[in-house]
């Protein structure tokens, strides 16, 4: 379930489609905060069927396209 729609059945793969496709449309700073939520509910369920790599690399030139270099390191 999404934390930041608590209410609203939002699976991890819903937010990572909803930021790949809000990075693929050039919204870097959107595509962050919905591949940050899908990466707060991998920690949280710990599935496995979910490609993190892919998920990692989509969340570090994201954030290191908005000029959150702190952040990019910090899921490297």
């Amino acid at each position: 379930r999404s934390t930041l729609f608590p209410y609203t059945t939002l699976f991890r793969s819903d937010c990572f489609e909803i930021g790949r496709y809000a990075y693929q449309k050039g919204d870097k700073y959107h595509a962050l905060m919905w591949l940050l939520e899908a990466l707060a509910i991998y920690e949280i369920e710990g599935e496995p069927t979910m490609n993190l790599v892919l998920l990692l690399d989509f969340l570090t030139y994201s954030a290191s396209d908005v000029s959150f270099t702190q952040a990019a390191l910090i899921t490297v």
